[in-house]
């Protein structure tokens, strides 16, 4: 008899154990959850200020594009190796350091005519 009741002590005392471990693991989880409803809220805050930073930029660019002169300008030259049936090209572009836009593109054609 005394076996038993404390079988019936030690059954209790893990399943109170268990229960114990259950709410903290739900705890857990709801902690989690309102982290992640957190974070998405502010991740779609900081979205909408990227889109309208972006129409805003787009904006000005635009308003740069129409106004720029282009007096300022950067040219690249990219060489191209032509090969058995190939020529090779040697290409100069113009770029604007104010607006960002190509204002002129050369190709030049090398080797065999």
């Amino acid at each position: 008899m005394q076996n038993q009741e404390e079988a019936k002590k030690f059954i209790d005392q893990e399943i109170a154990k268990l229960k114990k471990e259950k709410e903290n693991i739900i705890k857990k989880e709801q902690a989690k959850e309102s982290r992640a409803i957190q974070l998405s809220k502010k991740l779609q805050i900081l979205k909408e200020f990227r889109d309208n930073n972006e129409k805003e930029i787009i904006e000005t660019q635009k308003k740069l594009n129409s106004l720029c002169t282009h007096e300022e300008i950067k040219t690249i030259v990219t060489h191209v190796e032509g090969g058995y049936l190939n020529q090779g090209e040697i290409i100069s572009e113009d770029w604007c350091l104010f607006c960002g836009t190509r204002v002129d593109r050369r190709v030049q054609y090398t080797g065999f005519s």
